[in-house]
C-alpha cells in the first residue's frame, strides 16, 4: 500500500478440516515428502490407528464406530499434522506467483497488484484458488465455497481504479467484505484498524461492566487478576498491529485501561490516572504496544521468530570501518517508506526504528526473559520519570 499498490486477499474456509484427514495419505506423505521412516513412522501409525468413538445420550451409550479419518480433537498432532498434510498448497500458490500464509486450518492467499493491472491479477488469483480447490477434493478436504471471504486492501483512490471486484470459488461468486477476521484481527480495506479497535472496545467494556457489579465483593488482588484475565489480555492481544496508528485510536484503548485501573483501586473517575497506573505497575497502552513490537524484533534478531517475520529485518552493516556505529552490535537497517499512514506502520520499518533507539545493553540481552524485564524497566522509567 505504501508503494501505491492494492492487495487482493482470500481467506479460505474448510469444513471440519481436521476430521477429514486421510491417515493413509498422511502417513505416505510423511515418508515420501519428509523422510519419516522406521520407529517414528510406526509410532505415528500406532497413534492414528485403532481409534473409536461412541455417543452417550441420557446415560445410553451407542455402539463404537471406527475412526478411519481425522486427527484426534485437541491433540498436539492436529495443527502440526495438518500443516504437513497441506504443504503442497504452498507449491500451488508459488506456481501462480500468489503469496500464502497457513496457520493450522486457516489459509490466506494474498496478491499485491498495480491498480491498472487488477484484471490480470484476479485471473491469477482465480486460477490459484481453483487449483487449490481441486487439490483439496483429491485429498479429502472440503473447501466451503460460500464461507470463503475476500477483501481488497488499498487507499480509497487506488481501490477506485480496481476493475475486478469478485473472486470465483467453485460455483460461488464472492464479493469483497467490508471487514474480515484474520486469526483474531479484524481488518478493513484501508487497514486503519478501526474495525479491530471497535471490536476490542465492545468486548472490554462488556467485561468491565460485569466486573464493576461484583467489585465490592472482591479483594483488590482478586479484582486485578480478573481484570488481567478478561480485559488486559484483550488489550495486549495482537497489539503490535497498532504500532504507529493515530494517537486518537490509541487514546480510545487507553480509556479502557484507565477505567479498569479505577475499578480495581475503587478510585473516583475524577482522580488523576497516572499515579494509579504507576501504583498498579501498569505500562500505558502505547508503551505496551511498543513493548510487544520490541519483543517480536528481539525474536527476529535472535532467530526464534517465524521465518516470514525474520525476513523483514536486516542487521545493519557499517559501510566504513573505524566508525563508532560499526562497534554498535544488533542495530538494524531501517527501510525507506513513502507514507506515514502506511509505510511507517509496517513492521519492517517501525520495528527497526524503535529497536535502534534502545540502549545497547538491552539489545544484547542474553535471553527472552532478561530482555522482557529490561525493556519493561526501560519503558517504565521513561513513562514515569519520577
Amino acid at each position: 500500500m505504501d508503494k501505491g499498490k492494492g492487495v487482493y486477499m482470500v481467506l479460505l474456509d474448510l469444513s471440519a478440516a481436521f476430521d477429514t484427514i486421510d491417515h493413509t495419505v498422511f502417513l505416505s506423505r510423511l515418508e515420501k515428502v519428509y523422510g519419516v521412516t522406521g520407529g517414528v513412522a510406526e509410532w505415528m501409525q500406532s497413534y492414528l490407528s485403532d481409534r473409536h468413538q461412541s455417543i452417550s445420550i441420557d446415560g445410553t451409550l451407542s455402539d463404537r464406530s471406527s475412526l478411519d479419518f481425522g486427527f484426534p480433537q485437541g491433540s498436539a498432532l492436529g495443527p502440526f499434522g495438518f500443516k504437513l498434510y497441506t504443504k503442497p498448497i504452498t507449491a500451488i500458490a508459488r506456481k501462480h506467483n500468489v503469496q500464502i500464509h497457513l496457520y493450522a486450518d486457516d489459509t490466506q492467499l494474498y496478491l499485491p497488484f498495480q491498480p491498472d493491472q487488477s484484471e490480470d491479477a484476479m485471473k491469477r488469483l482465480d486460477a490459484c484458488v481453483e487449483d487449490i480447490r481441486q487439490w483439496m477434493e483429491k485429498n479429502f478436504l472440503k473447501l466451503n465455497d460460500t464461507k470463503t471471504e475476500f477483501i481488497i486492501f488499498g487507499t480509497p483512490k487506488n481501490v477506485g481504479k480496481v476493475v475486478e471486484w469478485t473472486v470465483d470459488v467453485g460455483d460461488a461468486i464472492i464479493l469483497p467484505s467490508a471487514s474480515v477476521r484474520n486469526i483474531g484481527a479484524m481488518l478493513n480495506p484501508t487497514f486503519n484498524m478501526e474495525t479491530h479497535i471497535i471490536g476490542m472496545k465492545r468486548a472490554c467494556y462488556l467485561q468491565l461492566r460485569s466486573l464493576s457489579r461484583i467489585r465490592k465483593y472482591l479483594t483488590q488482588e482478586a479484582a486485578e487478576k480478573l481484570t488481567h484475565a478478561f480485559v488486559m489480555s484483550r488489550l495486549d492481544n495482537l497489539n503490535s498491529l497498532l504500532t504507529n496508528t493515530p494517537s486518537f485510536q490509541v487514546h480510545q484503548l487507553q480509556l479502557i485501561q484507565n477505567t479498569a485501573a479505577r475499578i480495581i483501586t475503587q478510585e473516583s473517575k475524577f482522580c488523576h490516572i497516572t499515579p494509579i497506573l504507576k501504583e498498579l505497575h501498569w505500562l500505558p497502552v502505547e508503551a505496551r504496544i511498543e513493548f510487544k513490537t520490541l519483543l517480536q524484533v528481539y525474536k527476529c534478531v535472535n532467530g526464534t521468530a517465524p521465518g516470514y517475520l525474520s525476513s523483514l529485518v536486516d542487521l545493519y552493516s557499517c559501510p566504513r570501518e573505524g566508525l563508532r556505529s560499526a562497534e554498535d552490535t544488533f542495530k538494524l537497517n531501517i527501510p525507506s517508506s513513502k507514507l506515514q499512514k502506511f509505510g511507517d506502520r509496517a513492521f519492517s520499518v517501525a520495528g527497526p526504528r524503535i529497536w535502534n533507539d534502545l540502549p545497547r545493553h538491552i539489545r544484547e540481552s542474553p535471553s527472552v526473559a532478561s530482555f522482557k524485564q529490561a525493556v519493561k524497566t526501560h519503558l517504565f522509567k521513561r513513562v514515569y520519570p519520577t
